[in-house]
């Protein structure tokens, strides 16, 4: 049998190279089966790095671990309109509930962190993009 060619495999490739040696990649590493699907990676600033961290922690914690929850995939994550955005597949009956509560937390704590520092921020528009920033970072010029 003949393996289906990887359609995603230079937008892998990519994240791989830009989250090396950083918590992203840690992350991954710690939840290697759960975070498969995130083609582009973690898309979100350093100073959301607890909430993701927390996000995958609280899952694993609920969940009781990738083991009882083989096909579920992470898709996205990433800002979109201010906040983190989670996307994900293959949630089954008993698990989907406990992933849509741990989302809204993980959102919840985005809308008062700024994205870039961590520190309390407010959730702001600039040039019709909306993002959560500190006062430091409100008019920074941010990618990751």
């Amino acid at each position: 049998m003949t393996a289906l060619p990887d359609d995603f495999a230079e937008e892998r490739a990519a994240a791989t190279e830009r989250e090396r040696g950083t918590w992203r990649e840690r992350l991954r590493a710690r939840y290697p089966t759960w975070t498969s699907g995130l083609v582009r990676g973690f898309e979100v600033g350093d100073g959301w790095r607890e909430v993701a961290e927390d996000f995958c922690r609280s899952l694993d914690d609920r969940l009781g671990g990738e083991a009882t929850c083989p096909d579920f995939r992470l898709t996205q994550v990433k800002q979109k309109f201010g906040l983190i955005r989670i996307y994900f597949e293959n949630a089954n009956s008993k698990s989907l509930p406990v992933v849509e509560q741990v989302i809204r937390c993980a959102e919840d704590r985005s809308r008062t962190a700024c994205e870039v520092c961590r520190e309390p921020g407010s959730l702001i528009e600039r040039r019709r993009y909306l993002r959560v920033a500190c006062p430091a970072h409100e008019h920074v010029s941010f990618s990751l």
